[in-house]
C-alpha cells in the first residue's frame, strides 16, 4: 500500500522527513508531560514513588536482584513465615537493577517509565503508518497517544510499575504483527511474513516476562489466527502460510513466558490460562487446516462439536483449569480473590482515554468490518478488525489491561479523525475560507458538515484531552495546582503526605528481629521502606493470621494468634515442649489432626465463638479454637513464655504490629479494611456487610453502633483504649466524632498492652479550632499533645498510625514482679503479679497474677 502523495508537505528534504521531525517533537513533549509535574516531588524526598502498593512491590524486588538475594519465584520476605512468590515477571525489575548500578534503586525505577512511556510514541507511530499507510495519519495517532490521560498518569516521573514496559512492548508486537499480515497479502510464499511472525513472537514474549496479563495478548493473536484461515478456507485459499505465521507467535510467546512462569511456581496463579489457550488454538487450528480439503459443511460441525466436548469435559474433571481458561488466573490467594475485582467501568475508561476518543476504536472497528465485506478482504484488513475489537474489549477487562493495551487508542483515534476531516473536506473549507471574500466567506463558514466535524474535533477531543493531560501529570501531593482537577490521579508517597513513611523509617538502620504484622495494602511498604518481613502480602496470604491477631481479645488474643501463626507453618509435634500449659498443648495438637474434634469444638461451643459462618475454614477454625483454648486456660505471662519458646524453636518472631486509619469501621461504605478482616477471619455479616459480633450500622444515618466485643480486641484497646462508656461517651458515633477533632477532653488512651510497647505514634494535630482540610499535619503523638496544652488545637486521633513491638516478659525495663500471700506478707510463692510499664500512663500496671508453686 503506497502512502498518498497528499502526506508530503512540501518539496525537498523538509517535505520527504516531516513525519520524523514531528515525532521527535511529540516524544520530547510527551517526555515533558511525564515529568515536569513530578520530578521535583520525587526528587526532592530521595526520588520517593508512586504506584501504590505495585511500585513498593518493584523496589523491593530490585533491592533483592542488588543485594544477591533474589531467587526465582520465592519472596521470603512476605507471607511470612511461610514465605510468598514474586508473582510479577521480573523483565522490567532487572532493567531497572541495570540503571540502579549507576543510581539509587527508587530513582532508576521512577525514572524509568517516563522515557518508556515517551518512547511508546513511536511505535504507536509506526503501527498506524504500517496499518494504513499515511504519515499524517501516524503523526496525529503518535500527537493523540502523548496527550492521552493514563498513558501519562502511568508513566510519570516516580511510577514505579510494570505497565508502561508493557504498553511499549505491546506496541512493538502490534506493529509486527501488522507488518505480517501485509507481508501475507504481498508475499504468499515469501520469508516476510514468517519473519515478522517471529519477531512479533519475541515481543509478545517479553511482554509476558513483564506483565502477568498477558493472557488477553495470547487471546488477540488467536482470534486473528483462527479468523485468518476461516475466511481463507471458505474463499478456497491456502490457510497454511497464515496458520504457521500465527503459531510461530503464540508458540514463541508462550515459551518464553515458560521460562518464568513454571520454575517460579505460578502455574496456577498465572501460566495455566494462557498456556491452555495456546494449545487448544494451535491444536483446533491445526485440524482445520489439515482437513481443508474436506468439505466444510462437515469439518467445521465435526470441530464445534469437539471442541465443546473439550470444554465441557474440563468443567466437570478439571474445574480450576477450565476457570483459568474461560475468566483467566488470578494472582489472588484464597478469600482476597473473592473480594478483589479488577474490572473498570466506562466512567474510569472516559477517564483514561477521553471522553470521545474511547469510543474511536470500536467505531473504526465497524468501519473497517463494513470495508471488509463489501470489497477488501485482505489479511491487513481482517487483522486491523480483529486488533481494534479485541483490544478495545480488553481495555475493560483491568487497569494494568487498559494501561498495557493504550496504543490501540492512538492509532484508532489517529486513523479516525483523519478520515472524519477528509470525508468532511475540511481543508478545502478552510482553503474556500480564506480565499473567498468577506461576505462569501462568513457563508462558507457555516457549511454544516466541515463545522460540525471541526468543532467535534476541538472541543470533544483536543481541549477535553489537553485539559486530561496536564492534569494527568500533576500529582495527588500537588492539588493545589490550578492544573489539578483529580481526574486521573496518583499520589507520590513522600512528606507530610505519607505518615507510614515516617513510621517505618523510624525503624531504618535498627537491626530488624522478626516480622511486621500490617494490612495488605503496607505489605510492600514495609518491605522495601522499612527493611522488614511482613506477615502478609498483596495476593492475600497471611491476611487471616493478621484478622485474627487484631481481632482477638486484647493482647492474649493477639500473642496467642501469632503462636499460631507460627505453629502451622510447621509439625505441631515439634511444640510438645514449648507450651508450659501441656493440656492446651494436647488439645491444640487434636485439632490440628482431626478436623472433625475441631468442628465438634466450635459446633458444641458455638455461643462462645460469636457469630462465625457456616463454613469456617480449616485455618480459621485453628485459629479460633486454639486462641480460646490458649486464652481461657494460660495467663499472660505463660503465653509470653511459649511464644517465646516457639519462637526460640524455630527460630521465627512476629516482632511488630501496625496500626492505621483504615482498620476502624467508622460508616457504610467508608472504605475501611475491617470489612475485609471479618471476611478473612469468617465472621458472619449482615445484609450490609457489617460482622454483627463487632459492629452494626445506623440504618438511616449509616454510621456504626460498636458492640461489647469490639472494645475487647486486640485492634480497639491498641488504638483507643477505653470503650465509649469508659470515656463518658453516650454512644460509640459521639465518641468517634470526639476523637475525630478531639481538644484534649476525650483521648486515645491506649492500654497497657501486656507483652507490648509502642515502638512509634503519630497522629493528625492542627493548631486551629476548627481546622480546613489544608490545616493538619502528621507529627508525634507526645509533641501533639504537649502542642495541644500550650497552644491549643485538636488532634484527629482516628488517623493514627501506631507501631507496637512485641517484648515479651523478658525486658527487666518493662516488667516487675512480686510475689505476696494473699494476706499481704510476703512468701517464696502463693500469687505472682505480673506489672508491665504503661509508658503512656508513666507507671506499671498490673495485667496478670498467678499462683505460683
Amino acid at each position: 500500500m503506497k502512502e498518498e502523495s497528499r502526506d508530503s508537505s512540501g518539496k525537498g528534504w523538509f517535505g520527504s522527513h516531516w513525519g520524523a521531525i514531528s515525532l521527535c517533537v511529540i516524544v520530547v513533549i510527551a517526555l515533558l508531560l511525564r515529568t515536569v509535574f513530578a520530578y521535583g516531588i520525587s526528587a526532592d524526598s530521595d526520588f520517593a514513588l508512586s504506584g501504590g502498593a505495585g511500585a513498593q512491590y518493584h523496589l523491593h524486588v530490585i533491592e533483592s536482584i542488588l543485594n544477591g538475594s533474589y531467587a526465582i519465584g520465592a519472596d521470603s520476605a512476605v507471607n511470612y513465615p511461610v514465605g510468598g512468590h514474586y508473582v510479577n515477571p521480573p523483565l522490567v525489575d532487572f532493567i531497572a537493577a541495570g540503571i540502579a548500578s549507576f543510581t539509587s534503586p527508587s530513582a532508576a525505577l521512577g525514572g524509568l517509565n517516563p522515557v518508556l512511556g515517551a518512547l511508546t510514541c513511536i511505535p504507536v507511530y509506526l503501527v498506524a503508518k504500517e496499518m494504513f499507510g499515511r504519515r499524517t495519519i501516524a503523526v496525529v495517532a503518535a500527537l493523540i497517544f502523548a496527550f492521552l490521560p493514563l498513558p501519562i498518569s502511568s508513566s510519570v516521573f516516580s511510577n514505579g510499575n510494570e505497565y508502561t514496559l508493557a504498553a511499549f512492548l505491546v506496541a512493538f508486537m502490534s506493529l509486527f504483527l501488522v507488518k505480517a499480515a501485509k507481508a501475507l497479502d504481498e508475499d504468499e510464499g515469501g520469508k516476510s511474513a514468517i519473519i515478522n511472525g517471529i519477531l512479533a513472537g519475541v515481543f509478545l514474549g517479553l511482554s509476558a516476562l513483564t506483565w502477568n496479563g498477558f493472557g488477553v495478548l495470547i487471546a488477540v493473536v488467536g482470534a486473528a489466527l483462527l479468523l485468518q484461515i476461516a475466511v481463507r478456507r471458505f474463499g478456497e485459499k491456502d490457510m497454511r502460510q497464515p496458520f504457521l505465521v500465527y503459531a510461530l507467535v503464540m508458540i514463541i510467546g508462550i515459551a518464553m513466558a515458560a521460562v518464568y512462569y513454571l520454575p517460579a511456581g505460578l502455574w496456577d496463579a498465572v501460566f495455566s490460562g494462557p498456556c491452555l489457550l495456546t494449545v487448544l488454538t494451535l491444536v483446533f487450528a491445526a485440524a482445520f487446516v489439515a482437513f481443508g480439503h474436506k468439505s466444510w459443511v462437515i469439518t467445521i460441525p465435526v470441530l464445534v462439536v469437539a471442541f465443546i466436548a473439550v470444554i465441557v469435559a474440563m468443567y466437570f474433571a478439571v474445574p480450576d483449569l477450565f476457570s483459568a481458561l474461560v475468566a483467566g488466573n488470578s494472582v489472588y490467594s484464597g478469600l482476597l480473590n473473592d473480594l478483589v475485582s479488577n474490572r473498570v467501568s466506562m466512567s474510569n475508561v472516559a477517564a483514561y482515554y477521553g471522553w470521545l476518543t474511547m469510543w474511536l476504536p470500536i467505531c473504526l472497528a465497524i468501519y473497517e468490518t463494513y470495508v471488509f465485506i463489501r470489497k477488501d478482504r485482505s489479511s491487513l484488513r481482517l487483522f486491523t478488525m480483529v486488533w481494534l475489537y479485541m483490544m478495545f474489549f480488553a481495555v475493560w477487562s483491568s487497569y494494568g489491561t487498559a494501561v498495557a493495551v493504550g496504543c490501540v487508542f492512538g492509532v484508532a483515534s489517529g486513523a479516525a479523525i483523519v478520515k472524519l476531516v477528509e470525508y468532511a473536506k475540511v481543508a478545502d473549507w478552510f482553503k474556500e475560507i480564506r480565499t473567498s471574500g468577506l461576505s462569501k466567506g462568513l457563508r462558507k463558514v457555516l457549511s454544516p458538515m466541515p463545522l460540525a466535524t471541526v468543532l467535534i474535533v476541538a472541543f470533544l477531543v483536543v481541549v477535553p484531552n489537553f485539559v486530561y493531560a496536564l492534569d494527568a501529570g500533576v500529582p495527588n501531593n500537588d492539588s493545589s495546582n490550578v492544573l489539578y482537577n483529580g481526574n486521573t490521579q496518583y499520589f507520590i508517597k513522600t512528606g507530610e503526605d505519607y505518615p507510614l513513611g515516617e513510621i517505618l523509617k523510624s525503624q531504618s538502620g535498627v537491626e530488624k528481629d522478626g516480622a511486621i504484622a500490617s494490612w495488605v495494602d503496607y505489605s510492600y511498604d514495609a518491605v522495601a521502606g522499612g527493611d522488614f518481613v511482613s506477615v502478609t502480602d498483596t495476593s492475600g496470604n497471611g491476611t487471616s493470621a493478621v484478622s485474627h491477631i487484631l481481632l482477638s481479645e486484647g493482647s492474649q488474643g493477639a500473642i496467642a494468634s501469632m503462636i499460631m501463626r507460627i505453629v502451622l507453618a510447621h509439625d505441631i509435634n515439634d511444640f510438645a515442649s514449648d507450651f508450659n500449659d501441656p493440656g492446651v498443648y494436647s488439645k491444640i495438637k487434636t485439632y490440628r489432626e482431626d478436623c472433625n474434634a475441631l468442628y465438634d469444638e466450635l459446633r458444641n461451643n458455638a455461643a462462645e465463638y460469636g457469630n462465625l459462618k457456616s463454613d469456617v475454614s480449616f485455618e480459621n477454625a485453628m485459629y479460633f479454637a486454639s486462641v480460646k483454648c490458649m486464652t481461657d486456660s494460660m495467663s499472660v505471662v505463660d503465653l509470653c513464655r511459649t511464644y517465646d519458646n516457639v519462637c526460640s524453636r524455630t527460630g521465627e518472631r512476629i516482632s511488630y504490629v501496625l496500626l492505621d486509619p483504615g482498620m476502624l469501621p467508622l460508616q457504610y461504605n467508608g472504605g475501611d479494611n475491617f470489612s475485609a478482616m471479618e471476611y478473612f477471619a469468617d465472621y458472619s455479616t449482615d445484609a450490609y456487610g457489617a460482622a454483627t459480633e463487632f459492629y452494626s450500622f445506623n440504618p438511616y444515618y449509616g454510621y456504626t453502633i460498636y458492640t461489647d466485643s469490639m472494645y475487647d480486641t486486640f485492634l480497639w484497646k491498641a488504638f483507643v483504649g477505653p470503650s465509649a462508656s469508659e470515656a463518658g461517651q453516650s454512644s460509640s458515633y459521639s465518641y468517634l466524632y470526639a476523637l475525630s477533632t478531639s481538644d484534649g477532653t476525650v483521648a486515645a488512651v491506649p492500654e497497657g498492652m501486656a507483652g507490648f510497647q509502642v515502638s512509634k505514634w503519630i497522629v493528625r494535630y492542627s493548631p486551629e479550632k476548627n481546622p480546613e482540610a489544608d490545616d493538619w499535619t502528621y507529627i508525634d503523638h507526645d509533641e501533639a499533645v504537649s502542642m495541644q496544652k500550650k497552644d491549643g488545637g485538636v488532634i484527629n486521633y482516628l488517623s493514627s498510625y501506631i507501631l507496637y513491638e512485641y517484648v515479651g516478659v523478658g525486658a527487666a525495663s518493662s516488667v516487675g514482679g512480686t510475689v505476696r500471700s494473699e494476706s499481704g506478707a510476703s512468701v517464696d510463692g502463693m500469687l505472682a503479679e505480673l506489672y508491665v510499664h504503661d509508658s503512656l500512663a508513666g507507671k506499671q500496671v498490673l495485667v496478670s497474677s498467678d499462683t505460683v508453686k
